[in-house]
């Protein structure tokens, strides 16, 4: 009876995989009905398929919540995969919770990840994602402490997906060869995303495959996982492939598996109370310098004491912030974040030190020029650091403006902004003469670095001359 019953899901396979044209809804009645009554036949020769269509379907009671770390959060399913990363190879488990849309992936522990997530271990590291968006990673450390770390999502972020498959093979309908994947070997046909070239290929097991798919929904892992069609179908991804990647579902189990996680304590707290302690620091030696700078009547020295309050001041608000619950990746956490990380406050800082540096050397001047015992080496040396950091300042200045260009460019969108300045600060600081060294003949030192710099490019020079 079992043989039997096999080869009705299999002729049931050959009437709707070969089909061509659109998959119509009524169509899809159909099948479901064909398939429902199999199914209620044999439970057994088609328990995946439960996952796919009718009652059972994963995505049939499927509503994405948030994770309620306080509570124990539990999977149903458990897929055991393979992957070969650049020559890499690992095997392991993730699991799902098909209802609240939970993923758990272990971040370290291969194949001991297929024993659960009951045995908390040092080494023990493990993140469960939601599809809103947010994240808890669950870490023990080699002395046995227990921390979590929590990423929310920026806003109230819409799941779900929309993209179209389409068979990586146009001709694979007409063919009676599917790839078999899963110690069940079950028949697959390869996709990608449509109008992208360079797209991986996954592997899908469904109850029809058609030339174009379109997707709306997915919960899974590295792309393989469950995903949905613009009708309700449900399909597994049980492969994916791409040149240096290959990732395959081996098995895939129903699972009754429970993580309690109240016992973890929180990362991010222990880190605003380490950094509340730092501002404390930065502040009284802020306050030691406002009283004892011995160059106070220098105009920039004050202005780096009162600039450096500034940039304390939104470390601050971002600390309190974060503090009282607030999220890192929400608007407003992004907002201070941002002005707590600014790189254009570093060009700032870096300025008044200059002008700092210029007053220093033109007291030197002063009393050089005030005193015969002095010689003009001295003064050369003076003026030329004068002239260098004039030099300096200059560029932070043409360097603020681009920075502050970026911002204007940006509007609201911090991430991005927070992005490409830190990109073109670091790549235009570096020609920036900070240091402004002279040995005592007044000649300007360079670095090992500038020296080699130099070098190569005066041979390449010499070559272009050859040539």
């Amino acid at each position: 009876m079992k043989t039997l019953f096999s080869f009705l899901i299999t002729l049931f396979f050959l009437q709707i995989t070969f089909a061509q044209g659109p998959y119509t809804e009524a169509q899809r009645r159909k099948d479901q009905a064909k398939l429902d009554s199999i199914c209620r036949r044999s439970p057994t020769t088609c328990s995946f398929y439960g996952d796919l269509i009718g009652a059972n379907s994963v995505f049939k009671n499927h509503v994405p919540r948030r994770i309620e770390r306080n509570r124990k959060i539990c999977f149903d399913k458990k897929f055991q995969y393979y992957s070969n990363s650049y020559g890499k190879v690992m095997r392991g488990c993730f699991y799902i919770n098909t209802k609240d849309g939970y993923v758990a992936q272990f971040m370290s522990r291969g194949e001991e990840s297929c024993d659960g997530m009951a045995n908390t271990q040092p080494g023990f590291d493990m993140m469960i994602i939601s599809k809103i968006g947010e994240s808890f990673t669950f870490r023990v450390s080699k002395e046995g402490k227990k921390t979590f770390f929590a990423q929310l999502p920026p806003e109230a972020i819409p799941y779900g997906m929309l993209t179209n498959f389409v068979l990586n093979n146009p001709n694979a309908l007409a063919s009676p060869y599917r790839e078999p994947f899963t110690s069940q070997n079950l028949p697959t046909l390869p996709y990608r995303i449509e109008g992208s070239t360079e797209s991986s290929k996954k592997y899908l097991f469904s109850a029809y495959h058609a030339q174009r798919i379109s997707i709306k929904d997915y919960i899974g892992a590295f792309g393989t996982g469950y995903y949905k069609d613009s009708m309700g179908n449900t399909m597994i991804a049980l492969a994916v492939e791409s040149d240096k990647h290959f990732v395959k579902i081996e098995k895939i189990e129903d699972v009754n598996e429970c993580f309690d996680g109240r016992d973890f304590g929180d990362e991010m707290q222990e880190a605003i109370a380490t950094n509340e302690e730092i501002i404390r620091e930065k502040e009284k030696d802020l306050e030691y310098q406002g009283n004892n700078d011995p160059k106070k009547n220098c105009e920039a020295a004050e202005a780096l004491v009162q600039h450096k309050r500034q940039m304390l001041d939104k470390e601050k608000n971002l600390n309190n912030f974060l503090k009282a619950g607030g999220s890192a990746q929400s608007r407003e956490g992004l907002r201070l974040g941002a002005m707590a990380m600014d790189v254009i406050d570093k060009v700032v800082t870096d300025r008044l030190e200059l002008e700092k540096r210029i007053c220093s050397q033109e007291y030197s001047l002063y009393i050089y020029n005030n005193n015969s015992g002095y010689g003009e080496k001295l003064k050369t040396i003076a003026n030329n650091k004068i002239q260098c950091y004039n030099i300096a300042i200059n560029q932070l200045n043409e360097l603020k403006t681009q920075l502050e260009q970026i911002n204007a460019r940006n509007g609201t969108n911090y991430a991005k902004a927070i992005s490409e300045k830190n990109l073109h600060y670091f790549k235009k600081i570096k020609d920036i003469d900070l240091n402004c060294n002279f040995d005592k003949d007044g000649k300007k030192k360079t670095t090992t670095m500038d020296a080699g710099a130099q070098k190569l490019r005066d041979q390449i020079q010499e070559i272009m001359k050859r040539r």
